[in-house]
Protein backbone atom coordinates (compact mmCIF):
# COMPACT_ATOMS: atom_id res chain seq x y z
CA UNK A 1 0.00 0.00 0.00
CA UNK A 2 1.18 3.25 -0.85
CA UNK A 3 1.35 5.94 1.75
CA UNK A 4 -0.25 9.48 0.65
CA UNK A 5 2.01 11.81 -0.85
CA UNK A 6 1.71 14.60 1.87
CA UNK A 7 2.75 11.77 4.50
CA UNK A 8 5.17 11.08 2.65
CA UNK A 9 6.67 14.19 2.64
CA UNK A 10 6.75 15.03 6.47
CA UNK A 11 7.42 11.23 7.12
CA UNK A 12 11.42 12.09 8.16
CA UNK A 13 10.02 14.10 10.74
CA UNK A 14 8.60 10.94 12.74
CA UNK A 15 12.39 9.97 13.39
CA UNK A 16 12.73 13.46 15.07
CA UNK A 17 9.58 12.60 17.23
CA UNK A 18 11.22 9.52 18.22
CA UNK A 19 14.96 10.41 18.80
CA UNK A 20 14.85 13.65 20.34
CA UNK A 21 12.14 12.84 23.48
CA UNK A 22 13.74 9.80 23.90
CA UNK A 23 17.34 11.78 24.70
CA UNK A 24 14.98 14.48 26.99
CA UNK A 25 13.49 11.50 28.86
CA UNK A 26 16.97 9.94 29.04
CA UNK A 27 18.76 13.24 29.99
CA UNK A 28 15.91 14.02 32.52
CA UNK A 29 16.18 10.49 34.21
CA UNK A 30 20.02 11.17 34.70
CA UNK A 31 19.85 14.43 36.43
CA UNK A 32 17.22 13.20 38.65
CA UNK A 33 18.19 9.55 39.59
CA UNK A 34 22.18 9.90 39.03
CA UNK A 35 24.39 12.27 41.75
CA UNK A 36 23.03 16.28 41.34
CA UNK A 37 26.16 17.64 41.36
CA UNK A 38 26.45 20.27 38.67
CA UNK A 39 28.85 18.87 36.34
CA UNK A 40 26.77 15.89 35.90
CA UNK A 41 23.75 17.99 35.10
CA UNK A 42 25.68 19.86 32.65
CA UNK A 43 27.01 16.99 31.14
CA UNK A 44 23.72 15.64 30.58
CA UNK A 45 22.04 18.70 28.96
CA UNK A 46 25.34 19.49 26.62
CA UNK A 47 24.88 15.83 25.37
CA UNK A 48 21.47 16.52 24.97
CA UNK A 49 21.60 19.59 22.79
CA UNK A 50 24.74 17.87 20.70
CA UNK A 51 23.14 15.02 20.16
CA UNK A 52 19.62 16.77 19.60
CA UNK A 53 21.52 18.85 16.72
CA UNK A 54 23.06 16.15 15.19
CA UNK A 55 19.60 14.38 14.71
CA UNK A 56 18.02 17.60 13.28
CA UNK A 57 20.78 17.96 10.77
CA UNK A 58 20.96 14.31 9.67
CA UNK A 59 17.10 14.23 9.18
CA UNK A 60 17.25 17.02 7.08
CA UNK A 61 20.12 16.08 4.59
CA UNK A 62 18.88 13.02 4.50
CA UNK A 63 15.13 14.18 4.48
CA UNK A 64 14.05 12.42 1.02
CA UNK A 65 15.80 9.01 2.17
CA UNK A 66 13.43 8.84 4.92
CA UNK A 67 10.87 9.97 2.75
CA UNK A 68 11.34 7.48 -0.07
CA UNK A 69 11.91 4.65 2.67
CA UNK A 70 9.87 4.68 4.94
CA UNK A 71 10.74 1.42 7.06
CA UNK A 72 13.71 3.46 7.71
CA UNK A 73 12.03 6.45 10.07
CA UNK A 74 9.67 3.43 11.46
CA UNK A 75 12.55 1.87 12.59
CA UNK A 76 14.03 5.19 14.23
CA UNK A 77 10.85 5.81 15.52
CA UNK A 78 9.58 2.65 17.51
CA UNK A 79 13.97 1.94 18.61
CA UNK A 80 13.75 5.03 20.36
CA UNK A 81 10.36 4.33 22.53
CA UNK A 82 12.79 1.28 23.67
CA UNK A 83 14.29 3.59 26.01
CA UNK A 84 11.19 4.20 27.69
CA UNK A 85 10.75 0.54 29.10
CA UNK A 86 14.61 1.00 29.64
CA UNK A 87 14.22 2.78 32.52
CA UNK A 88 11.46 0.81 34.08
CA UNK A 89 14.78 -1.55 35.09
CA UNK A 90 13.78 -4.65 33.32
CA UNK A 91 16.90 -6.74 33.14
CA UNK A 92 17.86 -6.55 29.07
CA UNK A 93 16.32 -2.84 28.46
CA UNK A 94 17.92 -1.87 31.69
CA UNK A 95 21.36 -2.86 30.62
CA UNK A 96 20.76 -1.49 27.18
CA UNK A 97 19.54 1.74 28.19
CA UNK A 98 22.30 2.07 30.64
CA UNK A 99 25.01 1.35 28.40
CA UNK A 100 23.75 3.77 25.77
CA UNK A 101 23.62 6.60 28.37
CA UNK A 102 27.11 6.11 29.75
CA UNK A 103 29.04 4.46 26.98
CA UNK A 104 27.75 7.21 24.49
CA UNK A 105 28.59 10.33 26.18
CA UNK A 106 32.36 8.95 25.58
CA UNK A 107 31.05 8.02 22.02
CA UNK A 108 29.55 11.58 21.73
CA UNK A 109 33.20 13.51 23.03
CA UNK A 110 35.23 11.31 20.41
CA UNK A 111 33.08 12.47 17.64
CA UNK A 112 32.85 16.13 18.52
CA UNK A 113 37.12 15.30 18.68
CA UNK A 114 36.78 14.55 15.26
CA UNK A 115 34.96 17.04 14.00
CA UNK A 116 37.01 19.23 15.33
CA UNK A 117 40.30 17.15 13.61
CA UNK A 118 38.82 17.23 10.28
CA UNK A 119 38.00 20.91 10.03
CA UNK A 120 40.90 22.02 7.74
CA UNK A 121 39.16 19.33 5.41
CA UNK A 122 35.96 21.82 5.16
CA UNK A 123 38.57 24.35 3.76
CA UNK A 124 39.04 21.81 0.61
CA UNK A 125 35.67 20.20 -0.09
CA UNK A 126 32.89 21.15 2.59
CA UNK A 127 30.64 17.89 1.16
CA UNK A 128 34.00 15.64 2.02
CA UNK A 129 33.57 17.35 5.09
CA UNK A 130 30.36 16.46 6.00
CA UNK A 131 30.24 13.36 4.08
CA UNK A 132 33.12 12.17 6.24
CA UNK A 133 31.17 13.36 9.40
CA UNK A 134 28.23 11.89 8.45
CA UNK A 135 29.70 8.29 8.09
CA UNK A 136 31.78 8.48 11.53
CA UNK A 137 28.55 9.49 13.52
CA UNK A 138 27.34 6.56 11.17
CA UNK A 139 29.33 4.01 12.60
CA UNK A 140 29.59 5.61 16.52
CA UNK A 141 25.87 5.22 16.30
CA UNK A 142 25.95 1.48 15.37
CA UNK A 143 29.05 0.76 17.50
CA UNK A 144 27.21 1.78 20.87
CA UNK A 145 23.79 -0.06 19.69
CA UNK A 146 25.52 -3.14 18.90
CA UNK A 147 28.31 -3.37 22.16
CA UNK A 148 24.68 -1.98 23.83
CA UNK A 149 23.26 -4.99 22.90
CA UNK A 150 25.85 -6.90 23.11
CA UNK A 151 26.55 -5.48 26.92
CA UNK A 152 22.72 -6.79 28.18
CA UNK A 153 23.88 -10.22 26.59
CA UNK A 154 27.04 -10.51 28.70
CA UNK A 155 25.67 -9.51 31.67
CA UNK A 156 22.76 -12.04 30.86
CA UNK A 157 25.22 -14.75 30.54
CA UNK A 158 28.34 -14.46 32.42
CA UNK A 159 27.88 -11.64 35.20
CA UNK A 160 27.04 -14.21 37.88
CA UNK A 161 28.12 -17.43 36.51
CA UNK A 162 32.23 -16.29 35.33
CA UNK A 163 32.20 -13.80 37.62
CA UNK A 164 31.02 -11.11 39.84
CA UNK A 165 31.74 -7.67 40.65
CA UNK A 166 30.82 -4.90 42.50
CA UNK A 167 29.73 -2.14 39.53
CA UNK A 168 28.33 -3.51 36.99
CA UNK A 169 27.66 -0.55 34.80
CA UNK A 170 30.70 -0.91 32.56
CA UNK A 171 31.47 -4.95 33.12
CA UNK A 172 31.77 -4.65 29.37
CA UNK A 173 33.27 -2.57 26.73
CA UNK A 174 33.99 -3.10 23.30
CA UNK A 175 37.14 -1.22 22.90
CA UNK A 176 37.89 -1.90 26.59
CA UNK A 177 39.82 -5.41 27.59
CA UNK A 178 38.08 -7.06 30.33
CA UNK A 179 40.84 -6.65 33.60
CA UNK A 180 41.02 -6.91 36.90
CA UNK A 181 40.27 -3.37 37.30
CA UNK A 182 36.55 -4.38 37.01
CA UNK A 183 37.09 -7.15 39.68
CA UNK A 184 38.73 -4.62 41.96
CA UNK A 185 35.86 -2.40 41.79
CA UNK A 186 34.56 -1.86 45.43
CA UNK A 187 31.26 -1.10 47.17
CA UNK A 188 32.02 -0.48 51.02
CA UNK A 189 35.00 -3.16 51.80
CA UNK A 190 33.35 -5.72 49.30
CA UNK A 191 35.15 -6.32 46.10
CA UNK A 192 34.31 -9.02 43.18
CA UNK A 193 35.30 -12.25 42.55
CA UNK A 194 35.47 -15.24 40.21
CA UNK A 195 33.31 -17.95 39.89
CA UNK A 196 33.04 -21.37 38.95
CA UNK A 197 36.98 -22.04 38.63
CA UNK A 198 37.36 -19.40 36.05
CA UNK A 199 40.55 -17.54 35.28
CA UNK A 200 40.80 -14.19 34.27
CA UNK A 201 42.45 -15.55 31.17
CA UNK A 202 38.79 -17.61 30.62
CA UNK A 203 37.09 -13.67 31.01
CA UNK A 204 39.54 -12.31 28.78
CA UNK A 205 39.07 -14.75 26.25
CA UNK A 206 35.40 -14.64 26.43
CA UNK A 207 35.37 -11.03 26.59
CA UNK A 208 37.40 -10.50 22.63
CA UNK A 209 34.41 -13.03 21.61
CA UNK A 210 31.55 -10.73 22.60
CA UNK A 211 33.57 -7.83 21.35
CA UNK A 212 34.35 -9.43 18.36
CA UNK A 213 30.35 -9.89 17.89
CA UNK A 214 29.70 -6.20 18.91
CA UNK A 215 32.45 -4.95 16.41
CA UNK A 216 31.40 -7.18 13.32
CA UNK A 217 27.58 -6.66 13.95
CA UNK A 218 28.82 -2.62 13.82
CA UNK A 219 30.94 -3.00 10.15
CA UNK A 220 28.16 -4.92 9.39
CA UNK A 221 24.94 -2.89 9.56
CA UNK A 222 27.66 0.05 8.34
CA UNK A 223 28.29 -1.35 5.19
CA UNK A 224 24.39 -1.73 4.46
CA UNK A 225 23.69 1.59 5.96
CA UNK A 226 26.49 3.48 3.92
CA UNK A 227 24.80 2.18 1.12
CA UNK A 228 21.36 3.27 1.65
CA UNK A 229 23.18 7.02 2.36
CA UNK A 230 24.72 6.60 -1.06
CA UNK A 231 21.42 5.90 -2.76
Amino acid sequence: MRLPEAMRANLWRLALAGVIPALGFLTYFWTQDRPTAPLIIALALVCFVDVSSLVIVLARRRRQLLCDRPSIALAIFFGSLLFVPALWQLDFLWSFGLYVLLVGSFHLLVFLLLVLLLTPVAFRSSSLYFSLIERLGLFSVLLLLSGAIVNAAWMGLVYNRLYFSQDTVLDFIPFIPFGQWVLDVKWGDETGALLGGASLWHLQVVWFLFALVAWSSAALAYRRAARLLAA
